[in-house]
């Protein structure tokens, strides 16, 4: 009796033992204890020490979880690339929410040009997809919340097709009636071609001087919607399509897409656009600070950027930056406000929004798949409809006002021109014993159907009561 006692509760002491160390260890599966092993060398090597709590494959690689005192996340971030090095590839470390946690993301299963092909993902009219993070998480950013985005990278790393990819997303799940694009594609560099039959485009410009209309038309519309917003009670457009939705008078997005704003701003002082380009630059910064509430987003390319050009006025009303590799320090630091950029490699980019970081890589995308995606949106000979470059077709301020002055003439010169008649008083300073000659003045005056009954004399002055014709 007592030895079957011993024995039982020896057996369930066994069990106990058992079950705590599954519980403890039954992530450290055989694919993970390398991993560990690597972790914990670089720690041992570094003179620091951090527990994992938790670990799991991934699609993507490795995932650990590991508890944090005070201060560890600090010193987990500088052993950032130790663990890159330990482990021959990318590493992400992001701090919980509870804060006595870390995220630390081995990356090896990595985007692949051809493997990770664009796939049309549904965005609103105030959204941008650009791709997928290393984690294969999809990013759709919102505009509303972060207007306005800038997309830098040197020549040939991936920064053109990236903004083709945003705008044929866009395109194919917003028709016209929800989004308006406008073209700046002052390069004249052909990347943009294919979208020029889409009805969703209503503008196309290459040369500064339909530029600088086609800005003018799109402020015209900012202060066009912001009358609106005060007389219907909004704010911004999101009240205003929420006051009117299902209506004909909701309002559709505009974008702005230009896909080389240094050719905005002027070269040198002996640049022949010198005055115009500083005028459009100027422009553009402004749109940065004032449209984001009437709709109006600003989506923008730059291949090396500088400090001139992308100017601290312009950078900070820009609140979503996707930078691909640039091929120094200097325009790392300008175009996220850090190093880590500089030599990246080719199609790899970070993407700063909503004060978060997130890496990522392009996905595979070329011009037979644009044509695809954007195909129900393409009509014939675009540019010859009547909402296309509608400011071209405006007639300038001095033709304005020639019409203006020749406006009621007739075109046979045998017929009378109907005319308004006004009564007008002339007061002439002559003397009074030059009254009579001041008569004979009177027709030297542009007037009609002055009599001798139309004047009087006051005070040493004639007063003339003339009729005269306005044209």
């Amino acid at each position: 009796m007592v030895s079957e006692f011993i024995i039982a509760g020896t057996g369930l002491a066994v069990y106990r033992a058992c079950e705590k160390y599954y519980k403890n260890n039954k992530w450290k599966t055989k694919e993970l204890k390398a991993d560990i092993k690597t972790f914990e060398n670089v720690c041992t090597k570094n003179e620091t020490q951090f527990y994992l709590l938790d670990g799991s494959i991934t699609k993507y690689g490795t995932r650990f979880i590991a508890s944090l005192k005070e201060n560890d996340f600090e010193k987990l971030e500088k052993l950032k690339n130790k663990f890159e090095i330990g482990y021959k590839t990318d590493i992400e470390i992001e701090q919980n929410d509870n804060k006595c946690t870390a995220t630390i993301d081995i990356i090896r299963n990595k985007l692949n040009d051809y493997e990770n092909r664009y796939e049309p993902i549904e965005v609103k009219p105030y959204e941008v997809y650009i791709g997928e993070t290393n984690k294969f998480d999809s990013m759709v950013l919102n505009m509303n919340d972060c207007p306005h985005l800038i997309c830098s990278g040197s020549s040939g790393v991936g920064k053109s097709e990236e903004l083709k990819l945003i705008m044929a997303n866009s395109i194919h799940f917003n028709d016209e009636t929800k989004l308006n694009i406008h073209i700046c594609n002052v390069g004249n560099t052909g990347d943009f071609d294919d979208f020029i039959n889409c009805k969703q485009v209503k503008s196309f410009t290459e040369k500064y001087e339909d530029i600088y209309k086609q800005f003018e038309d799109i402020n015209h519309t900012y202060e066009n919607r912001i009358e609106t917003f005060r007389r219907y009670g909004c704010k911004n457009i999101k009240q205003y399509n929420y006051k009117f939705k299902n209506s004909v008078k909701k309002m559709p997005y505009v974008w702005l897409v230009i896909d080389e704003i240094a050719s905005l701003y002027p070269s040198s002082s002996i640049d022949q656009y010198k005055e115009i380009k500083e005028e459009l630059f100027n422009a553009l910064c402004d749109m940065g600070r004032r449209f984001r509430k009437v709709g109006i987003f600003l989506v923008l390319g730059i291949q090396r950027p500088s400090k001139t050009v992308f100017n601290p006025e312009l950078k900070m009303n820009i609140n979503i930056k996707v930078a691909f590799n640039q091929n120094n320090t200097a325009s790392s630091l300008v175009a996220i406000d850090s190093e880590k950029v500089a030599k990246i490699g080719r199609r790899k980019f970070l993407v700063e929004y909503d004060c978060e970081e997130h890496w990522s890589r392009s996905l595979y995308i070329d011009d037979n798949i644009i044509r695809e995606i954007i195909k129900d949106s393409i009509v014939d000979n675009r540019t010859a409809m009547k909402d296309f470059n509608t400011f071209l077709n405006k007639p300038s301020k001095e033709l304005k006002e020639e019409v203006k002055a020749t406006k009621g003439k007739s075109k046979d010169k045998g017929k009378a021109i109907p005319s308004k008649v006004s009564k007008k008083i002339v007061e002439l300073e002559v003397a009074t014993e030059e009254i009579k000659e001041s008569k004979s003045r009177v027709k030297n005056i542009e007037v009609i159907e002055v009599k001798s009954s139309d004047y009087r004399v006051e005070n040493g002055k004639i007063l003339l009561n003339m009729r005269r014709v306005e044209g």
